[in-house]
Protein backbone atom coordinates (compact mmCIF):
# COMPACT_ATOMS: atom_id res chain seq x y z
CA UNK A 1 0.00 0.00 0.00
CA UNK A 2 2.85 2.39 0.77
CA UNK A 3 4.20 1.78 -2.72
CA UNK A 4 0.91 2.75 -4.37
CA UNK A 5 0.54 5.82 -2.14
CA UNK A 6 3.94 7.01 -3.32
CA UNK A 7 2.86 6.53 -6.94
CA UNK A 8 -0.29 8.62 -6.37
CA UNK A 9 1.78 11.42 -4.88
CA UNK A 10 4.10 11.32 -7.89
CA UNK A 11 1.16 11.52 -10.31
CA UNK A 12 -0.34 14.53 -8.53
CA UNK A 13 2.62 16.65 -7.58
CA UNK A 14 5.42 16.08 -10.08
CA UNK A 15 5.48 18.71 -12.84
CA UNK A 16 4.48 17.71 -16.34
CA UNK A 17 7.03 16.98 -19.03
CA UNK A 18 6.68 17.15 -22.78
CA UNK A 19 6.02 13.43 -23.13
CA UNK A 20 2.88 11.87 -24.50
CA UNK A 21 1.60 8.48 -25.55
CA UNK A 22 3.51 6.56 -22.93
CA UNK A 23 1.70 3.39 -23.94
CA UNK A 24 3.48 0.83 -26.13
CA UNK A 25 3.32 -0.10 -29.75
CA UNK A 26 1.49 -3.37 -30.32
CA UNK A 27 3.90 -6.29 -29.98
CA UNK A 28 2.61 -8.09 -33.08
CA UNK A 29 5.42 -8.83 -35.55
CA UNK A 30 3.79 -6.70 -38.26
CA UNK A 31 4.03 -3.61 -36.04
CA UNK A 32 7.52 -4.50 -34.79
CA UNK A 33 8.73 -4.84 -38.37
CA UNK A 34 7.60 -1.32 -39.32
CA UNK A 35 8.78 0.33 -36.09
CA UNK A 36 12.22 -1.32 -36.22
CA UNK A 37 12.67 -0.42 -39.88
CA UNK A 38 12.02 3.27 -39.10
CA UNK A 39 14.35 3.19 -36.10
CA UNK A 40 17.06 1.68 -38.29
CA UNK A 41 16.86 4.70 -40.60
CA UNK A 42 18.06 6.92 -37.77
CA UNK A 43 21.70 7.58 -36.95
CA UNK A 44 20.81 8.14 -33.29
CA UNK A 45 21.65 5.70 -30.53
CA UNK A 46 18.56 3.60 -29.84
CA UNK A 47 17.81 0.76 -27.42
CA UNK A 48 15.58 -1.82 -29.08
CA UNK A 49 16.24 -5.07 -27.19
CA UNK A 50 13.35 -5.05 -24.69
CA UNK A 51 9.87 -5.10 -26.25
CA UNK A 52 7.30 -3.71 -26.39
CA UNK A 53 8.70 -0.28 -27.23
CA UNK A 54 7.01 2.91 -26.02
CA UNK A 55 5.54 5.23 -28.62
CA UNK A 56 7.00 8.33 -26.93
CA UNK A 57 10.52 6.86 -26.80
CA UNK A 58 10.45 6.00 -30.50
CA UNK A 59 9.01 9.41 -31.40
CA UNK A 60 12.05 11.10 -29.88
CA UNK A 61 14.10 9.31 -32.58
CA UNK A 62 11.86 9.10 -35.62
CA UNK A 63 9.62 12.12 -35.00
CA UNK A 64 6.01 12.50 -33.94
CA UNK A 65 4.29 10.63 -36.71
CA UNK A 66 1.83 7.77 -36.85
CA UNK A 67 3.78 5.08 -38.68
CA UNK A 68 0.59 3.21 -39.55
CA UNK A 69 -1.69 6.04 -40.62
CA UNK A 70 -2.36 6.35 -44.37
CA UNK A 71 -3.71 9.73 -45.46
CA UNK A 72 -4.62 8.40 -48.92
CA UNK A 73 -7.05 5.94 -47.32
CA UNK A 74 -8.64 8.79 -45.37
CA UNK A 75 -8.97 10.90 -48.52
CA UNK A 76 -10.58 7.96 -50.30
CA UNK A 77 -12.96 7.35 -47.40
CA UNK A 78 -14.05 10.98 -47.37
CA UNK A 79 -15.28 10.61 -50.95
CA UNK A 80 -17.61 7.73 -50.04
CA UNK A 81 -21.16 7.89 -48.65
CA UNK A 82 -21.27 7.78 -44.85
CA UNK A 83 -17.62 8.84 -44.88
CA UNK A 84 -17.18 8.67 -41.09
CA UNK A 85 -17.91 4.93 -41.19
CA UNK A 86 -15.39 4.28 -43.95
CA UNK A 87 -12.73 6.38 -42.20
CA UNK A 88 -13.12 4.25 -39.09
CA UNK A 89 -13.07 1.05 -41.10
CA UNK A 90 -10.16 1.91 -43.42
CA UNK A 91 -7.77 4.25 -41.63
CA UNK A 92 -8.71 5.17 -38.05
CA UNK A 93 -9.49 3.77 -34.63
CA UNK A 94 -13.18 3.29 -34.02
CA UNK A 95 -13.80 5.89 -31.30
CA UNK A 96 -11.36 8.69 -30.41
CA UNK A 97 -11.82 11.28 -27.69
CA UNK A 98 -9.47 14.28 -27.24
CA UNK A 99 -9.93 17.19 -24.88
CA UNK A 100 -7.27 19.24 -23.14
CA UNK A 101 -4.69 16.77 -21.77
CA UNK A 102 -6.95 13.73 -21.98
CA UNK A 103 -7.02 11.39 -24.94
CA UNK A 104 -8.35 7.87 -25.35
CA UNK A 105 -9.55 5.54 -28.08
CA UNK A 106 -11.68 2.41 -28.28
CA UNK A 107 -11.57 -0.18 -31.06
CA UNK A 108 -13.30 -3.52 -31.54
CA UNK A 109 -11.14 -6.63 -31.96
CA UNK A 110 -12.04 -9.79 -33.81
CA UNK A 111 -10.59 -12.90 -35.41
CA UNK A 112 -12.85 -15.12 -37.49
CA UNK A 113 -11.48 -17.91 -39.64
CA UNK A 114 -12.38 -21.32 -41.02
CA UNK A 115 -9.86 -24.07 -41.74
CA UNK A 116 -10.24 -27.12 -43.95
CA UNK A 117 -7.72 -29.95 -43.61
CA UNK A 118 -7.12 -32.40 -46.45
CA UNK A 119 -8.69 -35.80 -45.82
CA UNK A 120 -10.42 -34.57 -42.66
CA UNK A 121 -14.15 -33.84 -42.53
CA UNK A 122 -13.98 -32.13 -39.12
CA UNK A 123 -14.57 -28.40 -38.80
CA UNK A 124 -11.72 -26.22 -37.58
CA UNK A 125 -11.87 -22.51 -36.96
CA UNK A 126 -12.03 -19.66 -34.48
CA UNK A 127 -14.51 -17.00 -33.39
CA UNK A 128 -12.97 -14.16 -31.36
CA UNK A 129 -14.64 -10.93 -30.22
CA UNK A 130 -13.11 -8.25 -28.08
CA UNK A 131 -12.06 -4.66 -27.66
CA UNK A 132 -9.09 -2.49 -26.77
CA UNK A 133 -8.98 0.81 -24.91
CA UNK A 134 -5.92 3.03 -24.67
CA UNK A 135 -5.31 6.60 -23.69
CA UNK A 136 -3.24 9.32 -22.11
CA UNK A 137 -4.08 11.28 -18.96
CA UNK A 138 -2.03 14.44 -18.84
CA UNK A 139 1.46 14.51 -20.27
CA UNK A 140 3.09 11.64 -18.41
CA UNK A 141 0.56 8.88 -17.73
CA UNK A 142 -0.92 6.46 -20.27
CA UNK A 143 -2.93 3.25 -20.04
CA UNK A 144 -3.93 0.30 -22.19
CA UNK A 145 -6.30 -2.65 -21.83
CA UNK A 146 -7.80 -5.29 -24.12
CA UNK A 147 -10.11 -8.28 -23.80
CA UNK A 148 -10.85 -11.26 -26.07
CA UNK A 149 -13.54 -13.95 -25.82
CA UNK A 150 -12.95 -16.98 -28.06
CA UNK A 151 -14.48 -20.28 -29.12
CA UNK A 152 -12.21 -22.43 -31.26
CA UNK A 153 -11.72 -25.83 -32.87
CA UNK A 154 -7.99 -26.40 -33.26
CA UNK A 155 -6.13 -28.55 -35.76
CA UNK A 156 -5.14 -31.91 -34.20
CA UNK A 157 -1.46 -31.14 -33.55
CA UNK A 158 -2.39 -27.90 -31.73
CA UNK A 159 -5.25 -29.51 -29.85
CA UNK A 160 -2.92 -32.22 -28.58
CA UNK A 161 -0.91 -29.54 -26.75
CA UNK A 162 -4.13 -27.85 -25.59
CA UNK A 163 -5.32 -31.08 -23.95
CA UNK A 164 -1.99 -32.29 -22.56
CA UNK A 165 -0.90 -28.97 -21.04
CA UNK A 166 -4.40 -27.70 -20.11
CA UNK A 167 -3.79 -24.37 -21.88
CA UNK A 168 -4.24 -22.73 -25.27
CA UNK A 169 -0.70 -21.67 -26.31
CA UNK A 170 -0.19 -18.08 -25.20
CA UNK A 171 -3.85 -17.59 -24.27
CA UNK A 172 -4.46 -19.35 -20.96
CA UNK A 173 -6.78 -22.03 -19.70
CA UNK A 174 -9.92 -23.27 -21.43
CA UNK A 175 -13.20 -25.08 -20.93
CA UNK A 176 -15.19 -27.34 -23.24
CA UNK A 177 -18.06 -26.17 -25.39
CA UNK A 178 -20.18 -28.07 -27.90
CA UNK A 179 -21.35 -31.67 -27.81
CA UNK A 180 -18.39 -33.29 -29.54
CA UNK A 181 -15.78 -32.55 -26.82
CA UNK A 182 -13.63 -30.70 -29.39
CA UNK A 183 -14.63 -27.09 -28.78
CA UNK A 184 -12.39 -24.87 -26.63
CA UNK A 185 -13.82 -21.81 -24.90
CA UNK A 186 -11.41 -19.30 -23.36
CA UNK A 187 -10.79 -15.61 -22.80
CA UNK A 188 -7.77 -13.38 -22.67
CA UNK A 189 -7.25 -9.98 -21.09
CA UNK A 190 -4.24 -7.73 -20.67
CA UNK A 191 -3.59 -4.20 -19.51
CA UNK A 192 -1.08 -1.85 -17.97
CA UNK A 193 -0.39 1.76 -17.10
CA UNK A 194 2.76 3.59 -18.09
CA UNK A 195 4.18 6.57 -16.21
CA UNK A 196 7.12 8.77 -17.26
CA UNK A 197 7.95 11.48 -14.71
CA UNK A 198 11.17 12.32 -16.62
CA UNK A 199 12.53 11.65 -20.07
CA UNK A 200 15.08 9.13 -18.72
CA UNK A 201 12.67 7.07 -16.61
CA UNK A 202 9.52 5.04 -17.25
CA UNK A 203 7.50 2.84 -14.92
CA UNK A 204 4.95 0.30 -16.15
CA UNK A 205 2.79 -2.11 -14.20
CA UNK A 206 -0.06 -4.38 -15.20
CA UNK A 207 -0.86 -7.74 -16.69
CA UNK A 208 0.91 -8.36 -19.99
CA UNK A 209 3.90 -9.99 -21.77
CA UNK A 210 7.45 -8.93 -22.56
CA UNK A 211 9.99 -9.91 -25.22
CA UNK A 212 13.79 -9.66 -25.20
CA UNK A 213 15.72 -9.71 -28.47
CA UNK A 214 15.55 -8.83 -32.15
CA UNK A 215 14.49 -12.21 -33.51
CA UNK A 216 11.29 -13.98 -34.36
CA UNK A 217 11.99 -16.14 -31.32
CA UNK A 218 13.69 -15.25 -28.04
CA UNK A 219 15.92 -17.59 -26.07
CA UNK A 220 15.81 -15.25 -23.06
CA UNK A 221 12.21 -14.07 -22.56
CA UNK A 222 9.43 -14.18 -25.14
CA UNK A 223 5.71 -13.51 -25.57
CA UNK A 224 4.99 -17.22 -25.99
CA UNK A 225 3.32 -17.75 -22.60
CA UNK A 226 0.14 -16.34 -21.08
CA UNK A 227 0.00 -12.78 -19.66
CA UNK A 228 1.31 -12.24 -16.12
CA UNK A 229 1.42 -9.49 -13.46
CA UNK A 230 4.51 -7.33 -13.76
CA UNK A 231 6.17 -4.14 -12.59
CA UNK A 232 8.91 -2.77 -14.85
CA UNK A 233 11.35 0.09 -14.26
CA UNK A 234 13.24 1.45 -17.28
CA UNK A 235 16.14 3.91 -17.06
CA UNK A 236 17.56 5.22 -20.34
CA UNK A 237 20.42 7.66 -20.56
CA UNK A 238 22.45 8.05 -23.74
CA UNK A 239 24.40 4.88 -24.46
CA UNK A 240 22.95 2.98 -21.49
CA UNK A 241 19.61 1.44 -20.68
CA UNK A 242 18.80 -0.49 -17.52
CA UNK A 243 15.58 -2.42 -16.92
CA UNK A 244 14.44 -4.11 -13.73
CA UNK A 245 11.22 -6.14 -13.81
CA UNK A 246 9.34 -8.13 -11.17
CA UNK A 247 6.68 -10.70 -12.08
CA UNK A 248 4.43 -13.40 -10.70
CA UNK A 249 4.12 -16.69 -12.60
CA UNK A 250 1.94 -19.76 -12.07
CA UNK A 251 1.89 -23.42 -12.95
CA UNK A 252 -0.68 -26.13 -12.29
CA UNK A 253 -1.04 -29.87 -12.70
CA UNK A 254 -4.74 -30.39 -13.33
CA UNK A 255 -7.34 -28.91 -15.60
CA UNK A 256 -9.56 -28.12 -12.61
CA UNK A 257 -6.91 -25.92 -10.97
CA UNK A 258 -6.76 -27.80 -7.67
CA UNK A 259 -3.80 -25.62 -6.84
CA UNK A 260 -1.80 -23.03 -8.74
CA UNK A 261 1.84 -23.02 -7.75
CA UNK A 262 2.96 -19.42 -7.45
CA UNK A 263 6.50 -18.52 -8.42
CA UNK A 264 7.99 -15.08 -8.78
CA UNK A 265 10.41 -13.83 -11.37
CA UNK A 266 12.93 -11.01 -11.16
CA UNK A 267 14.68 -9.81 -14.30
CA UNK A 268 17.43 -7.31 -14.95
CA UNK A 269 18.69 -6.19 -18.33
CA UNK A 270 21.61 -3.85 -18.90
CA UNK A 271 21.92 -2.65 -22.48
CA UNK A 272 24.86 -0.72 -23.93
CA UNK A 273 24.88 1.00 -27.32
CA UNK A 274 28.24 2.71 -27.92
CA UNK A 275 27.35 3.46 -31.55
CA UNK A 276 24.13 3.85 -33.48
CA UNK A 277 24.71 0.55 -35.28
CA UNK A 278 25.52 -1.68 -32.31
CA UNK A 279 23.97 -2.69 -29.01
CA UNK A 280 24.80 -5.44 -26.52
CA UNK A 281 22.91 -6.42 -23.39
CA UNK A 282 23.38 -8.57 -20.28
CA UNK A 283 20.29 -10.47 -19.15
CA UNK A 284 19.50 -12.00 -15.77
CA UNK A 285 16.32 -13.94 -15.07
CA UNK A 286 15.58 -15.67 -11.76
CA UNK A 287 12.54 -17.80 -10.98
CA UNK A 288 12.15 -17.72 -7.20
CA UNK A 289 10.69 -20.67 -5.34
CA UNK A 290 7.75 -19.17 -3.47
CA UNK A 291 5.56 -22.29 -3.12
CA UNK A 292 6.25 -26.02 -2.88
CA UNK A 293 4.49 -29.37 -2.67
CA UNK A 294 4.38 -29.54 1.12
CA UNK A 295 3.46 -26.14 2.54
CA UNK A 296 2.25 -24.44 -0.68
CA UNK A 297 3.31 -21.03 0.62
CA UNK A 298 6.77 -19.57 1.18
CA UNK A 299 7.93 -16.08 1.96
CA UNK A 300 9.48 -14.05 -0.83
CA UNK A 301 13.19 -13.43 -0.03
CA UNK A 302 14.22 -9.83 0.51
CA UNK A 303 16.81 -10.09 -2.27
CA UNK A 304 13.96 -10.59 -4.75
CA UNK A 305 13.27 -6.85 -4.50
CA UNK A 306 16.88 -5.72 -4.93
CA UNK A 307 17.33 -4.73 -8.61
CA UNK A 308 21.12 -5.08 -8.69
CA UNK A 309 22.38 -7.36 -11.50
CA UNK A 310 24.14 -10.54 -10.36
CA UNK A 311 23.92 -9.66 -6.65
CA UNK A 312 21.65 -12.65 -6.04
CA UNK A 313 24.17 -15.00 -7.66
CA UNK A 314 26.93 -13.57 -5.49
CA UNK A 315 24.86 -14.28 -2.36
CA UNK A 316 23.20 -17.58 -3.25
CA UNK A 317 25.62 -18.95 -5.82
CA UNK A 318 24.63 -20.19 -9.27
CA UNK A 319 23.48 -23.63 -8.13
CA UNK A 320 20.72 -22.61 -5.68
CA UNK A 321 17.09 -23.63 -5.31
CA UNK A 322 16.18 -20.74 -7.61
CA UNK A 323 16.11 -21.25 -11.38
CA UNK A 324 18.64 -18.84 -12.89
CA UNK A 325 18.96 -17.84 -16.55
CA UNK A 326 21.91 -15.66 -17.59
CA UNK A 327 22.12 -14.32 -21.09
CA UNK A 328 23.71 -12.10 -23.69
CA UNK A 329 21.81 -10.25 -26.41
CA UNK A 330 23.33 -8.34 -29.32
CA UNK A 331 22.28 -6.49 -32.47
CA UNK A 332 24.50 -5.12 -35.24
CA UNK A 333 23.02 -2.78 -37.83
CA UNK A 334 24.83 -3.43 -41.11
CA UNK A 335 23.14 -0.61 -43.00
CA UNK A 336 19.80 1.15 -42.83
CA UNK A 337 17.88 -1.85 -44.09
CA UNK A 338 19.72 -4.78 -42.53
CA UNK A 339 20.98 -6.17 -39.23
CA UNK A 340 22.53 -9.23 -37.61
CA UNK A 341 21.41 -10.34 -34.16
CA UNK A 342 22.09 -13.07 -31.66
CA UNK A 343 21.54 -14.41 -28.15
CA UNK A 344 23.18 -16.80 -25.73
CA UNK A 345 21.51 -18.18 -22.57
CA UNK A 346 23.03 -20.24 -19.77
CA UNK A 347 20.95 -22.09 -17.19
CA UNK A 348 22.23 -22.69 -13.60
CA UNK A 349 25.84 -21.91 -14.40
CA UNK A 350 28.63 -23.93 -12.79
CA UNK A 351 32.00 -25.00 -14.14
CA UNK A 352 31.17 -28.71 -14.16
CA UNK A 353 27.77 -28.08 -15.79
CA UNK A 354 28.93 -25.60 -18.44
CA UNK A 355 28.23 -28.00 -21.30
CA UNK A 356 24.89 -29.18 -19.92
CA UNK A 357 22.28 -26.46 -20.31
CA UNK A 358 22.63 -23.61 -22.73
CA UNK A 359 20.87 -22.17 -25.75
CA UNK A 360 21.68 -19.69 -28.47
CA UNK A 361 20.32 -17.84 -31.47
CA UNK A 362 21.73 -16.04 -34.46
CA UNK A 363 19.94 -14.43 -37.34
CA UNK A 364 19.78 -11.76 -40.01
CA UNK A 365 16.99 -9.39 -41.07
CA UNK A 366 16.61 -7.20 -44.14
CA UNK A 367 13.77 -4.73 -43.75
CA UNK A 368 13.55 -3.91 -47.44
CA UNK A 369 15.45 -5.81 -50.09
CA UNK A 370 14.47 -3.04 -52.53
CA UNK A 371 16.02 -0.35 -50.23
CA UNK A 372 12.91 1.83 -50.87
CA UNK A 373 13.81 2.18 -54.53
CA UNK A 374 10.52 0.66 -55.65
CA UNK A 375 7.71 3.00 -54.69
CA UNK A 376 4.87 1.40 -52.73
CA UNK A 377 6.58 -1.97 -52.31
CA UNK A 378 8.71 -3.54 -49.59
CA UNK A 379 10.23 -7.01 -49.18
CA UNK A 380 11.20 -8.11 -45.66
CA UNK A 381 13.48 -11.14 -45.18
CA UNK A 382 14.43 -12.98 -41.96
CA UNK A 383 16.64 -16.05 -41.51
CA UNK A 384 17.15 -17.36 -37.98
CA UNK A 385 18.67 -20.39 -36.25
CA UNK A 386 17.76 -21.38 -32.69
CA UNK A 387 19.33 -24.12 -30.55
CA UNK A 388 18.72 -25.34 -26.99
CA UNK A 389 20.42 -28.22 -25.20
CA UNK A 390 18.19 -30.80 -23.48
CA UNK A 391 17.15 -29.84 -19.92
CA UNK A 392 17.73 -26.12 -20.52
CA UNK A 393 15.27 -23.98 -18.52
CA UNK A 394 14.23 -26.97 -16.35
CA UNK A 395 14.50 -27.45 -12.57
CA UNK A 396 14.41 -30.13 -9.89
CA UNK A 397 10.82 -29.05 -9.17
CA UNK A 398 8.66 -29.04 -12.27
CA UNK A 399 6.67 -26.00 -11.10
CA UNK A 400 9.98 -24.16 -10.73
CA UNK A 401 10.77 -24.45 -14.45
CA UNK A 402 11.15 -21.44 -16.74
CA UNK A 403 7.45 -21.50 -17.59
CA UNK A 404 4.19 -19.68 -16.93
CA UNK A 405 0.75 -21.26 -17.21
CA UNK A 406 2.44 -24.49 -18.38
CA UNK A 407 4.04 -22.77 -21.39
CA UNK A 408 7.76 -21.96 -21.90
CA UNK A 409 8.81 -18.40 -21.15
CA UNK A 410 11.38 -18.53 -23.96
CA UNK A 411 11.01 -20.74 -27.05
CA UNK A 412 7.68 -22.58 -27.68
CA UNK A 413 9.55 -25.88 -28.16
CA UNK A 414 10.95 -25.73 -24.63
CA UNK A 415 14.40 -27.35 -24.83
CA UNK A 416 16.31 -30.06 -26.66
CA UNK A 417 15.82 -28.74 -30.20
CA UNK A 418 17.40 -27.02 -33.17
CA UNK A 419 15.28 -24.85 -35.45
CA UNK A 420 15.61 -22.84 -38.64
CA UNK A 421 13.05 -20.10 -39.30
CA UNK A 422 12.79 -18.35 -42.66
CA UNK A 423 10.32 -15.52 -43.27
CA UNK A 424 9.61 -13.41 -46.35
CA UNK A 425 6.97 -10.64 -46.33
CA UNK A 426 6.18 -8.74 -49.51
CA UNK A 427 4.05 -5.61 -48.96
CA UNK A 428 2.56 -3.75 -51.91
CA UNK A 429 -0.35 -1.30 -52.12
CA UNK A 430 -2.13 -2.69 -49.05
CA UNK A 431 -1.54 -6.34 -49.92
CA UNK A 432 0.79 -8.58 -47.98
CA UNK A 433 2.15 -11.89 -49.23
CA UNK A 434 3.94 -13.85 -46.48
CA UNK A 435 5.84 -17.11 -46.46
CA UNK A 436 7.23 -18.81 -43.35
CA UNK A 437 9.35 -21.95 -43.14
CA UNK A 438 10.14 -23.84 -39.92
CA UNK A 439 12.55 -26.79 -39.89
CA UNK A 440 12.87 -28.45 -36.49
CA UNK A 441 14.84 -31.32 -35.02
CA UNK A 442 13.77 -32.30 -31.52
CA UNK A 443 12.59 -35.32 -29.51
CA UNK A 444 9.62 -36.43 -27.46
CA UNK A 445 9.79 -38.43 -24.28
CA UNK A 446 8.93 -42.14 -24.45
CA UNK A 447 8.28 -44.97 -22.00
CA UNK A 448 8.12 -42.59 -19.05
CA UNK A 449 11.69 -41.38 -19.57
CA UNK A 450 12.66 -37.71 -19.48
CA UNK A 451 15.07 -36.87 -22.29
CA UNK A 452 15.05 -33.13 -21.65
CA UNK A 453 12.61 -31.53 -24.10
CA UNK A 454 9.53 -31.06 -21.91
CA UNK A 455 9.97 -28.22 -19.39
CA UNK A 456 7.05 -29.51 -17.32
CA UNK A 457 9.15 -32.54 -16.35
CA UNK A 458 11.85 -32.25 -13.71
CA UNK A 459 15.55 -32.59 -14.47
CA UNK A 460 15.85 -35.33 -11.84
CA UNK A 461 16.68 -38.20 -14.17
CA UNK A 462 19.62 -40.41 -14.99
CA UNK A 463 19.83 -38.83 -18.44
CA UNK A 464 20.25 -35.35 -16.93
CA UNK A 465 23.56 -36.36 -15.35
CA UNK A 466 25.00 -37.13 -18.79
CA UNK A 467 27.22 -34.22 -19.86
CA UNK A 468 26.89 -35.26 -23.50
CA UNK A 469 23.14 -34.90 -23.87
CA UNK A 470 22.28 -34.04 -27.47
CA UNK A 471 19.38 -32.70 -29.51
CA UNK A 472 17.27 -35.59 -30.77
CA UNK A 473 17.87 -38.00 -27.88
CA UNK A 474 14.76 -39.96 -27.01
CA UNK A 475 12.11 -40.27 -29.71
CA UNK A 476 13.95 -38.34 -32.41
CA UNK A 477 11.52 -36.07 -34.24
CA UNK A 478 11.63 -33.90 -37.36
CA UNK A 479 9.04 -31.22 -38.11
CA UNK A 480 8.84 -29.16 -41.30
CA UNK A 481 6.18 -26.47 -41.64
CA UNK A 482 5.32 -24.24 -44.59
CA UNK A 483 2.81 -21.42 -44.40
CA UNK A 484 1.85 -19.11 -47.27
CA UNK A 485 -0.60 -16.27 -46.60
CA UNK A 486 -2.11 -13.57 -48.78
CA UNK A 487 -3.75 -10.72 -46.91
CA UNK A 488 -5.23 -7.36 -47.65
CA UNK A 489 -4.65 -4.86 -44.85
CA UNK A 490 -8.03 -3.17 -44.58
CA UNK A 491 -6.97 -0.82 -41.78
CA UNK A 492 -3.23 -0.44 -41.05
CA UNK A 493 -3.85 1.45 -37.78
CA UNK A 494 -5.70 -1.48 -36.17
CA UNK A 495 -4.18 -4.05 -38.57
CA UNK A 496 -7.48 -5.45 -39.79
CA UNK A 497 -6.68 -8.05 -42.44
CA UNK A 498 -8.71 -10.15 -44.85
CA UNK A 499 -6.63 -13.24 -45.44
CA UNK A 500 -6.34 -16.67 -46.98
CA UNK A 501 -3.52 -19.03 -46.05
CA UNK A 502 -2.22 -22.42 -47.06
CA UNK A 503 -0.26 -24.57 -44.62
CA UNK A 504 1.65 -27.83 -44.81
CA UNK A 505 3.16 -29.62 -41.80
CA UNK A 506 5.20 -32.80 -41.96
CA UNK A 507 5.86 -34.62 -38.67
CA UNK A 508 8.19 -37.63 -38.58
CA UNK A 509 9.45 -39.43 -35.48
CA UNK A 510 10.72 -42.91 -34.72
CA UNK A 511 7.24 -44.03 -33.72
CA UNK A 512 4.83 -41.79 -35.66
CA UNK A 513 4.31 -39.94 -38.94
CA UNK A 514 1.76 -37.28 -39.80
CA UNK A 515 1.33 -35.12 -42.90
CA UNK A 516 -1.11 -32.24 -42.65
CA UNK A 517 -2.28 -29.92 -45.43
CA UNK A 518 -4.81 -27.20 -44.62
CA UNK A 519 -6.37 -24.01 -46.02
CA UNK A 520 -7.68 -21.13 -43.88
CA UNK A 521 -9.54 -17.92 -44.66
CA UNK A 522 -11.02 -15.15 -42.55
CA UNK A 523 -10.69 -11.65 -41.11
CA UNK A 524 -8.64 -10.60 -38.09
CA UNK A 525 -7.10 -7.80 -36.04
CA UNK A 526 -3.47 -8.92 -36.00
CA UNK A 527 -2.21 -7.11 -32.87
CA UNK A 528 -0.91 -10.10 -30.86
CA UNK A 529 1.57 -12.89 -31.51
CA UNK A 530 0.23 -16.38 -30.93
CA UNK A 531 2.58 -19.19 -31.94
CA UNK A 532 1.22 -22.36 -33.51
CA UNK A 533 4.37 -23.17 -35.51
CA UNK A 534 5.76 -25.89 -33.28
Amino acid sequence: MKFFKILIILFVFLPGFLLSQEYNYHDNNDFKEVVMMNLNFSDSIVHTAFFPLRVSYCEQIIGKENLFYNSKRTDFANKLPISWFWRKFLSEEFLVFKENNIEFSISPLFNYYNTNAKGDSNFYGQNTRGFEVKGTLGKKLSFYTDFFETQAYFLPYIDQVVVEDFIVPGQGSWKLFGDDQRGRDYNYASGYFSYAPADFFNFQAGHSKQFVGSGYRSMLLSDNSYVYPFAKFTFTKGKWQYIAMFTEFQSFKTKNYFYHYKKHGSFTFLNYSPFSNFEIGLFEGIIWQTSDDSTYVKNIPALYFVPVPFLREAVYGFDSEQNIILGLNTRIKVYKFGEFYGQFALNQFSVEDFNKRYSYQFGVKIYDVFAQKINGQRLFILAEYNYAKPYSYTHELNHQAYTHYNAPLAHPLGAGFSEFVGIANWNAYGFKLSYKLNIVKTATDTLGSNFGSDLLLTNNSANFENTFNFVGQGNQTYITSHNLELAYVVNPVTNIQLFVSVGKRNYLSEIAKDDLFFVSFGIKNAIKNFYYDF
